[in-house]
């Protein structure tokens, strides 16, 4: 499978629409649209559905769901289910990435603290959380993208 040029640009957006328009909270908006974009449809109900505990900072505000979402994506296709499987160092390390490319944008990965000076369910706070889900679900696109590519990556996409 070769991903189109638009990948990136597209799971962003289908990130984005899923949260405002699918009313999908930001975990599960993020890996609706990896799991959409990259063919990963096996399991696709129960992928997604791992993500709902994760919004509104696990309910307690804490770490922002949607780069939790995007973690969650990146076990998706790195993660390991032996526990001898050395793999697990990539895909932290991954994780790793994931979580500072973030947080050099917003300044933190807390949802209470991105989320501090706005009432939570205006309409500013749902624009906020909008701009961070489609920029989530853009950093872990670009790491699936830059794996892809560079053949680097211990995962094989299916066929679409």
């Amino acid at each position: 499978m070769v991903l189109p040029d638009t990948f990136v640009s597209d799971v962003r957006a289908t990130a984005e629409s899923a949260f405002i328009v699918d009313d999908f909270y930001c975990s599960e908006a993020v890996i609706k649209a990896v799991l959409q974009h990259t063919g990963r449809l096996d399991a696709y109900s129960q992928l997604i559905a791992l993500g709902s505990a994760l919004p509104k900072g696990m309910g307690s505000g804490c770490s922002c769901g949607a780069v939790t979402g995007a973690a969650l994506s990146l076990g998706i296709f790195f993660g390991r289910t032996d526990p001898t499987d050395p793999s697990v160092e990539r895909c932290i390390s991954l994780g790793h990435e994931l979580h500072d490319a973030f947080r050099s944008i917003h300044k933190s990965i807390c949802c209470r603290v991105l989320n501090k000076k706005v009432l939570q369910g205006s309409p500013e706070q749902l624009e906020l959380c909008r701009i961070r889900v489609g920029d989530a679900a853009e950093i872990v696109a670009r790491i699936l993208q830059r794996e892809w590519e560079t053949k680097t990556s211990i995962f094989d996409l299916p066929q679409k």
